[in-house]
Formats: C-alpha cells, sequence, structure tokens
C-alpha cells in the first residue's frame, strides 16, 4: 500500500506526532500505530472473544499513559515555576548590587571631600603654626 496520496496537513500531522511520541523513528512510531490497528481489529474480528479483555488492556494502557503524561507535566510546570522563582531572586540581587554600588559611590565621594578638608585644614593649622613662630628668637610685639 502506498502512501502517497497523503495530504499535507495530515502528513506535518503524524510528523509532529512522531516526534512528540518519543520512539526512535517515524518507521518506529507508524509500526506502533499499526499495532494499535490490529489490536482494534482484534477486538472486532476473530479475538472478539477477548473483546473485554482487550478493552480493559486499553483502558489500562491509556491510564498508564495519562498518568505519566501528568506527572511529566506536572514536573515542567514545577520546573518552570522554580526557574522563575530563580529568575526573581536574580533580579532582586542584581538589584540590591546595584544600589549598594551607588552607595559605595557616594561614600567614596564624601570620604574624598573630607580627605580634601582635611588636607586644608592641615594646610592651614601649618600656615597658623607657621605665623605663630617668633622670628629670629625675638618676641612677639605684644610680648615687648
Amino acid at each position: 500500500m502506498k502512501m502517497n496520496n497523503i495530504s499535507p496537513e495530515l502528513k506535518e500531522k503524524l510528523e509532529l506526532l512522531a516526534a512528540e511520541s518519543g520512539l526512535e523513528t517515524q518507521d518506529a512510531f507508524i509500526k506502533h500505530l499499526a499495532a494499535l490497528y490490529e489490536l482494534k481489529q482484534l477486538k472486532v474480528g476473530n479475538g472478539s472473544g477477548y473483546a473485554k479483555q482487550i478493552e480493559e488492556l486499553e483502558y489500562h494502557t491509556r491510564r498508564s499513559i495519562e498518568l505519566f503524561v501528568g506527572m511529566i507535566k506536572t514536573e515542567a510546570a514545577e520546573r518552570i515555576e522554580l526557574s522563575k522563582r530563580h529568575d526573581e531572586t536574580l533580579g532582586d540581587r542584581a538589584a540590591t548590587i546595584v544600589a549598594q554600588e551607588l552607595v559605595i559611590i557616594d561614600l567614596q565621594k564624601v570620604r574624598k571631600q573630607q580627605t580634601e578638608e582635611l588636607a586644608r585644614l592641615r594646610d592651614e593649622i601649618a600656615m597658623l603654626k607657621q605665623q605663630l613662630k617668633p622670628d629670629d628668637g625675638r618676641m612677639p610685639p605684644s610680648k615687648r
């Protein structure tokens, strides 16, 4: 049986389903679909005496898959939430670091101003001391 008459939409859908199925190849995916079809045929055909057992098998298989898919989706959602919280924490820490860097810059400016003021005051003190020194051992005019 040739499958050349498959519409592009159906072919795209089958390729997407095959990729999402987790099976190694598209061939393995098609074999899986064929096995499911054969099981359905057995239920209504030669194996109709086993219809109830086949239906139970289908139910449990489907239910197991649903549970597994649900578990994976829950885990993926939790991982996304954890990643989101991690990104928020990193953002908060980055903002804190930026704020602290700004405080450090302001403190450095204040320190520089105070250092300059201290140097100015030292120069002024040195100049005043120089003015208070007696010249050539003579007493200042007010002491004569």
